[in-house]
């Protein structure tokens, strides 16, 4: 399932060439921070949502976003982990 996020009042008239302002961009958002993702492709950003969860979206063109990956600290993915094989065996 795809989910998009409107966000054409927040980049309404960017494209790839002019310049973003990712604190204010952050700001709107309610995010900690935004900073490119290119590690995920040229038009991936990284909504950091905490110190241990950001989404990874893809700048999909005219205010449109679209969730590609959650990243999550490991250690927080290993103890989820451990806890619900624990409640599985008990």
């Amino acid at each position: 399932m795809v989910v998009l996020i409107p966000a054409e009042e927040v980049i309404d008239g960017w494209s790839k060439e002019s310049e973003i302002d990712e604190s204010e961009l952050a700001k709107k958002f309610g995010c900690k921070s935004i900073e490119r993702a290119e590690e995920y492709g040229e038009r991936a950003w990284r909504f950091k949502i905490s110190d241990e969860i950001s989404l990874i979206a893809w700048d999909a063109g005219n205010g449109w976003w679209v969730p590609l990956y959650f990243e999550i600290r490991s250690d927080i993915v290993e103890e989820a982990v451990k806890k619900v094989l624990l409640a599985n065996l008990i």
